[in-house]
C-alpha cells in the first residue's frame, strides 16, 4: 500500500468515532511522534474519512503538523467501515502484558536515562509494577473466590464455530471471528435500530439496549457465547433460544 501525506484540514473524522482521546493521551501520542517520529500512518477511506488515526491527528494538530502520512483504503461498504472501525481499536486493547518481560525492558530504559514515561507508561505504574508480587496477587484472588464460594460451570449450551443462534423474536449471535471472518456477521447489521457487540460478555443479551435495538453479538469464544445463551435463557425460558 501507498503512504502518501495528506493535509490536515483536508481530513474528516469519523462523525460516530466511539473512541475517545483526552488531553493527557493525546499530549502522550504528540509526545511519541516528537520523538520518534510519525511512524504509524492513518488509515482513509476514498473520501478521506479517518477510519483509523483520530488520537494521532488531534496529535499532529497539537504539534503544529499540516500534514500527516496516511494510507487509502477503498472498497469498503459503509457497515464494513463502522465494523472495521470498532474492531480495530477493541481487538488492540484485548491483547495482555507479560509484566516480568515489561518490567525488564522499562528497566533497561531507566538505567539507560530513557524517559521512559514516551512508552505510556507512568513512574507510578512503573513503580507498581517493580513491587507487585503475582504470587501474592494470585493467592489472594483464590482466597476470595474461595470465601464467595464460587464456581464457574460449564455452559449447558454446546456451541460450536460457525454457530448462528436467534435469541427471542430478533438478536442474532454468532459465534465467528470479528475480524478474519466479518463476512460471516457483516449483512445482519442491515435495518435500522441495530447495535453491534464484538467480543460481547455473557449478559450482553440482557443490556438495556436489548430492549430498544436488534442486537448483533459476535462472540469468537464458543464457551463464552454457550453462556450468553444460558443467561439469556435464564430469565427468558429455553424456548426463546433457537440455532439457525
Amino acid at each position: 500500500m501507498e503512504i502518501k501525506e495528506i493535509a490536515i484540514d483536508a481530513l474528516i473524522p469519523y462523525a460516530n468515532n466511539s473512541r475517545t482521546h483526552d488531553e493527557a493521551q493525546v499530549a502522550q501520542i504528540a509526545g511519541s511522534i516528537k520523538e520518534f517520529g510519525f511512524r504509524d500512518p492513518i488509515l482513509v477511506d476514498e473520501a478521506n474519512m479517518i477510519l483509523c488515526g483520530h488520537g494521532r491527528v488531534m496529535a499532529a494538530r497539537k504539534l503544529g503538523m499540516t500534514t500527516v502520512p496516511a494510507i487509502s483504503t477503498e472498497g469498503m461498504t459503509e457497515l464494513e467501515k463502522k465494523a472495521f472501525i470498532i474492531a480495530h481499536n477493541k481487538i488492540a486493547s484485548n491483547a495482555g502484558w507479560d509484566n516480568e518481560l515489561l518490567k525488564l525492558e522499562l528497566g533497561t530504559l531507566q538505567e539507560e536515562g530513557f524517559d521512559f514515561e514516551l512508552t505510556g507508561f507512568s513512574a507510578e505504574e512503573f513503580d507498581l509494577l517493580c513491587n507487585t508480587n503475582d504470587d501474592v496477587v494470585e493467592d489472594k484472588k483464590e482466597s476470595i473466590l474461595d470465601k464467595l464460594d464460587v464456581s464457574i460451570d460449564e455452559p449447558r449450551t454446546e456451541v460450536n464455530k460457525n454457530d448462528k443462534w436467534i435469541l427471542g423474536d430478533k438478536h442474532i449471535l454468532i459465534c465467528a471471528e470479528v475480524v478474519k471472518e466479518w463476512d460471516k456477521w457483516v449483512k445482519e447489521l442491515e435495518g435500522e435500530k441495530t447495535l453491534f457487540l464484538p467480543f460481547a460478555g455473557i449478559y450482553a443479551a440482557l443490556a438495556k439496549k436489548a430492549e430498544e435495538y436488534r442486537l448483533v453479538i459476535v462472540q469468537p469464544d464458543t464457551y463464552i457465547a454457550g453462556l450468553i445463551i444460558d443467561r439469556y435463557q435464564d430469565v427468558h425460558g429455553f424456548s426463546s433460544v433457537r440455532k439457525a
